[in-house]
């Protein structure tokens, strides 16, 4: 947006908001954040992060949380929590380009990170069913033992090795879609920077071979995120196999835990 005083900004968001967002503007909650030195553009104008989501959605979640008895402090978006927990945990360096990978079991959610500074976000309809269905499909399985076999088990005599081709080939179809939304966050940003690093999170990140396969395929270097890597949880319970279980799938619940009402 052209340069403005918040004043300003909190007067005229609601109409800037009205031409992106795709619903009723009295059907969503709004929310932005001047994103300060940020601007991609270099042409003075400034970057404002709008986040929006529909009162419906919303209510669905605080009806929730109301009947197990809590009350709800804080509303965040997947992927900024997932960021969270990304900051709280892993040191930045200046113009560094990092994507994060959250791959669920429907669908995976893919952001991208300039200097530590959110730039883009891209949701995906492909995930961990897309494994388990095509190995069900491909090898003649149940559902049960395909989920055994994409976690790399043994399953009625069969190894898992015969199910690599499979893999391989949903393993290409994930890599495509992060690679469209790096190509397209190179063209909105006027930036040839390449990316430095992905770190993989989600129900399915831990799919045989995909780290080495994407790394191959996107050229760079790929980790699994570890959202315990600084905070170590505390408890009697939190052992560290249950630790190691739960690491995959805890970065949007650590990002949730970090936020305070206010901030």
């Amino acid at each position: 947006l052209p340069q403005m005083s918040e004043t300003e900004l909190a007067e005229s968001i609601r109409w800037e908001a009205e031409q992106y967002i795709p619903f009723d503007i009295e059907d969503v909650n709004l929310d932005y954040k001047i994103l300060e030195g940020s601007s991609l553009s270099g042409d003075g104008s400034m970057d404002v992060l709008l986040a929006a989501a529909k009162k419906e959605k919303i209510n669905d979640y605080v009806n929730v949380v109301s009947q197990a008895g809590l009350n709800t402090s804080t509303v965040d978006i997947a992927s900024f929590a997932m960021q969270n927990a990304f900051e709280a945990n892993y040191d930045f360096e200046p113009e560094q380009v990092v994507a994060l990978v959250d791959i669920g079991a429907a669908v995976s959610s893919i952001t991208v990170l300039y200097g530590g500074t959110s730039v883009y976000w891209r949701d995906i309809n492909i995930g961990g069913n897309q494994y388990t269905d095509s190995i069900q499909k491909e090898m003649n399985l149940s559902g049960e033992q395909a989920e055994r076999i994409k976690r790399g088990e043994e399953v009625e005599g069969i190894p898992y090795e015969q199910a690599m081709p499979i893999l391989s080939a949903v393993n290409d179809d994930v890599a495509s879609e992060i690679q469209k939304t790096l190509d397209f966050f190179k063209q909105i940003s006027a930036t040839d920077q390449a990316l430095d690093r992905l770190y993989l999170t989600g129900g399915t990140a831990q799919v045989v071979h995909m780290k080495e396969s994407l790394g191959e395929r996107l050229g760079t270097q790929v980790e699994l995120f570890n959202p315990f890597r600084k905070i170590p949880p505390a408890g009697k319970d939190a052992s560290p196999e249950l630790i190691n279980e739960m690491m995959p799938t805890a970065s949007v619940a650590v990002g949730l835990a970090l936020r305070k009402p206010g901030d």
